[in-house]
């Protein structure tokens, strides 16, 4: 099921010491099911907060969070997976238990299967049998990103998946992903701070700023994009505004 998410009015506030730290406030943003909306903003603006109230890692102090189906229906409990910057793959296991992981509960050979087609999907057949000190960082990533889409979750959120990655792998994997996304209808909220990135792989962009979001953009240009685009560049320049 693919889904959507809306909060309203959200806010949540941390005891830094003896300081109220507040990284939402009074937030309202809607992710619309099937696409890839991308939050940007300056680091510590509140982005990863974000995440982790919608996947409840964090409960919110105020406002409201609901889910919804594509019709518009609410409905509760969505499947949520939750990629990292750092892929966070087990070492002592090798990539196919890495990815079986995500999927335990299902029968031995529907996991199989799975594992197959993700690997495909993200251009890495062949590595099952491979171990983490194997893989090249970039390879490494790619498994992160596999494990995140095998369980084949409503909401997919992403967490400055490419900003540890040197420029040149980066680049390519963020191109790559854009390929990706065009095989997938999952949902899937982005949080970065690349401008590039954001319109690269964007429908939608929400600004974020003083823990609220601040200004929006729709990029309405086909996918998969590549860099290089001139078309690009209208929206990288738009968001270049919103920093300064």
């Amino acid at each position: 099921m693919v889904a959507g998410v809306s909060l309203v009015d959200v806010s949540k506030t941390f005891l830094d010491g003896k300081r109220a730290v507040s990284p939402l406030k009074d937030l309202s943003l809607t992710v619309q099911p099937g696409k890839l909306t991308t939050v940007l903003g300056k680091s510590g603006c509140g982005k990863t907060t974000l995440l982790k109230v919608i996947c409840g890692l964090e409960k919110i102090d105020s406002g409201k969070i609901q889910f919804f189906r594509d019709d518009g229906s609410a409905f509760e409990d969505p499947k949520i997976s939750l990629v990292f910057q750092d892929p966070r793959l087990l070492p002592w296991k090798s990539v196919r238990e890495n990815l079986e992981l995500a999927i335990r509960t299902l029968p031995v050979a529907e996991q199989e299967k799975r594992v197959n087609e993700v690997l495909e999907l993200v251009q890495l057949s062949g590595t099952a049998d491979l171990y983490p000190a194997q893989l090249s960082g970039g390879m490494a990533q790619r498994i992160g990103l596999a494990r995140g889409i095998i369980s084949r979750p409503d909401l997919l959120l992403l967490d400055e998946p490419f900003g540890a990655l040197d420029f040149m792998t980066r680049s390519k994997l963020q191109m790559d992903f854009s390929k990706i996304q065009t095989e997938l209808e999952t949902t899937m909220l982005l949080i970065t701070h690349d401008i590039n990135e954001a319109v690269l792989l964007s429908d939608d962009i929400a600004f974020m700023r003083d823990g609220k979001i601040a200004e929006s953009l729709d990029i309405n240009l086909p996918k998969p994009r590549r860099y290089g685009d001139t078309n690009l560049s209208q929206y990288q320049k738009q968001l270049f505004n919103f920093f300064i």
